[in-house]
């Protein structure tokens, strides 16, 4: 009787894995979490989840659609609506990574010289694990992991989250140019200005009560060159 219960319980996993990617494959982009707007969470539960969906009845399952979607190689996540994780379908990675590679004004003003210094050791080993990063200039009262957390939320590079033989996570970091050597990127080229047009276009669709410069990261800086 487990054992019929555990095959339950994976062919549903795998139903709402497959539900959340239909939704995806649909509207190219998808917020992990958000107690406001659709998710790969609010799709598995049914509905918003406000606060943590780790205590959620069903955050067993939420953590199993995770990694499904995980080890597809068609999906990238950065921090690209409010900060937050954001699922991005392969046809919609050209204009990211025309918004996000060339290191523009908003990506790098105000950037602390401890995070600048850890951007070049990503530039410089292509991909780098944090319990392998050299000694940093550390502000006051600020970790490393801050700053991984600053590079991604201005896009300078593509965050992920890797197993130890220990069990324990360990985020790596990698440039752009690192990410689509390893990702068979073969987007064809689109301009800066109208990648960013295709991607505020489909924010202003999926958060049509929302001003499109709180949800697209440049759009808080005030930069438009």
């Amino acid at each position: 009787m487990r054992d019929a219960g555990r095959g339950r319980t994976e062919s549903s996993t795998a139903a709402l894995a497959v539900r959340v990617r239909e939704r995806l494959d649909e509207v190219g982009y998808l917020l992990f979490t958000d107690a406001r707007f659709e998710s790969v969470v609010s799709l598995v539960v049914g509905g918003p989840v406000a606060g943590s969906w780790w205590g959620h009845p069903m955050g067993g399952q939420i953590y199993a659609v995770a990694q499904i979607l995980d080890d597809s190689s068609d999906l990238l996540e950065i921090p690209l609506f409010f900060h937050k994780t954001t699922l991005v379908h392969r046809r919609m990675w050209p204009a990211v990574v025309s918004v996000a590679a060339p290191r523009s004004p908003w990506q790098l003003a105000d950037l602390a010289p401890a995070a600048r210094a850890l951007l070049r050791q990503v530039d410089r080993e292509g991909e780098l694990r944090m319990d392998g990063v050299e000694a940093v200039p550390l502000p006051r009262q600020r970790t490393t992991g801050d700053l991984a957390r600053e590079l991604e939320r201005r896009l300078l590079v593509v965050g992920r989250s890797v197993h130890t033989p220990s069990g324990r996570h360990v985020k790596v970091l990698a440039s752009w140019p690192h990410w689509k050597s390893t990702h068979a990127f073969r987007g064809r080229a689109v301009g800066k200005e109208a990648a960013r047009a295709q991607i505020e276009k489909r924010a202003g669709e999926l958060f049509p009560m929302v001003a499109v410069r709180r949800v697209v990261p440049w759009g808080r800086s005030g930069e438009r060159a």
